[in-house]
């Protein structure tokens, strides 16, 4: 399943009657030029072995030819996804050269598992971490979180998951 968030690149029309994109922004850590726009892609891992390498060749594609500011790769329940999640991490980070923004949940996760997905996420070269509570868990059978509920891990709210980060 691939999602993608964005705002639209100006366009004009050519006298040709063609539309011409309006070249990617060029930024640097104070400025950017030409276009105020940018854009960004969520990507959830799939769950094949197919539908991974035909995510990591479209990537590769969309990272060339849009330039996004930066991609976010979504994280499963108790890190069900967590081999997908760092593979696509690691590959737009290293091979397309796009920052990743890695989400990480802690519901039903240890600390010390966590602290082995953050190994992991910078060996990969990650190293923007959305820290999430995420949720609830659905062994629980619950559908949304209460007053007072906790993750079921070791970090019971995503505060105690950057707290641990840090």
């Amino acid at each position: 399943k691939q999602q993608t968030s964005s705002s639209s690149n100006s366009s004009s029309n050519n006298n040709d009657g063609t539309s011409q994109q309006s070249s990617a922004p060029t930024c640097t850590t104070t400025t950017c030029t030409t276009d105020p726009f940018f854009y960004s892609f969520e990507f959830f891992p799939p769950k094949t072995e197919a539908g991974l390498d035909n995510l990591l060749t479209r990537i590769d594609r969309m990272a060339h030819r849009l330039d996004p500011l930066f991609v976010d790769v979504t994280w499963g329940e108790a890190g069900s996804t967590s081999v997908r999640t760092l593979a696509v991490a690691s590959h737009a980070q290293r091979y397309c050269g796009v920052d990743v923004l890695m989400h990480l949940t802690c519901t039903g996760l240890t600390r010390e598992q966590l602290a082995h997905y953050l190994n992991q996420a910078r060996t990969c070269g990650v190293r923007n971490i959305l820290a999430l509570r995420g949720d609830p868990p659905a062994c629980r059978g619950k559908g949304s979180w209460s007053v007072g509920d906790v993750s079921g891990g070791e970090c019971d709210r995503a505060i105690d998951l950057v707290r641990l980060i840090r």
